[in-house]
């Protein structure tokens, strides 16, 4: 065989190859796994959070931020709705800051910056804000409640609660365009922006109306939002290689369909 001959060989030889590894001829190869376009693993245990065209070098920070969403909205849900005789919140303080805000935050910068995920980040890095500036209102060294407090009783005044109201629904607002934003992630990630956006809705109709049921109804809709989240969390972290299969939370895919 001539050297042109073996040249045209060889050529034709990585050309076929180049073929089988971009793709074309992938049921030739049944034992490959599916990976991203940079080269990694796809993961698809959480749709709209960590999709398969995000590139990971790093740990999955979702469930993090989806446990600490729901502890924090746990913790304050049953504070609303007075469990155990407990009126004052204060408590709550901890977990909004050093678990919700602090971590959800962390959470969303990762997304965004080392995995490149929008949708996650944009979620995440909101509800952390959320926590911080929430717990912020009841830190004394900043002195937001002592603003509106009548000087005469000691007492947060009537502004106090209409500011807060007023807070909390642009929350709602804010929830409800994330609501909007997720509708093909999965049932469990919808379900939990569902009931965010109801939990804030009734707390801020709550403080505006001074309605008993309202604020009965944000501590309902806020547990159902941590129980959401909860489930959100464990679809990505109980995975086949940390629990046994009948454990694991399937988590309702609502992406669309690859054919």
């Amino acid at each position: 065989m001539s050297h042109t001959q073996e040249h045209l060989n060889t050529q034709e030889s990585s050309g076929s190859n180049d073929k089988i590894n971009d793709g074309h001829y992938d049921h030739l190869s049944h034992n490959a796994r599916a990976v991203t376009p940079g080269g990694n693993p796809i993961d698809n245990e959480q749709p709209g959070f960590n999709q398969a065209q995000y590139h990971r070098k790093f740990g999955n920070p979702t469930p993090l931020g989806l446990f600490s969403f729901g502890t924090g909205f746990l913790c304050s849900s049953l504070f609303t709705l007075h469990t155990r005789g407990i009126t004052t919140p204060n408590v709550g303080v901890a977990f909004f800051i050093f678990y919700g805000g602090i971590f959800q935050s962390l959470v969303g910068l990762i997304e965004l910056i080392c995995n490149a995920n929008t949708f996650a980040g944009t979620v995440f890095g909101s509800f952390g804000a959320f926590n911080l500036s929430y717990g912020a209102l009841y830190l004394p060294a900043l002195g937001i409640a002592a603003a509106y407090t009548d000087p005469a009783t000691g007492l947060p005044s009537e502004e106090f609660n209409q500011a807060v109201g007023i807070y909390l629904w642009c929350w709602f607002i804010v929830t409800t365009l994330f609501v909007i934003g997720a509708l093909r992630t999965s049932v469990v990630v919808l379900s939990t922006l569902v009931f965010t956006a109801l939990a804030f809705a009734s707390l801020a109709a709550s403080l505006n109306l001074d309605s008993q049921h309202a604020l009965t109804a944000g501590g309902a809709f806020g547990i159902c939002a941590s129980i959401c989240a909860y489930a959100a969390a464990c679809a990505g972290f109980y995975t086949k290689e940390t629990t046994f299969a009948f454990i694991r939370v399937p988590p309702g895919s609502l992406a669309p369909s690859v054919v």
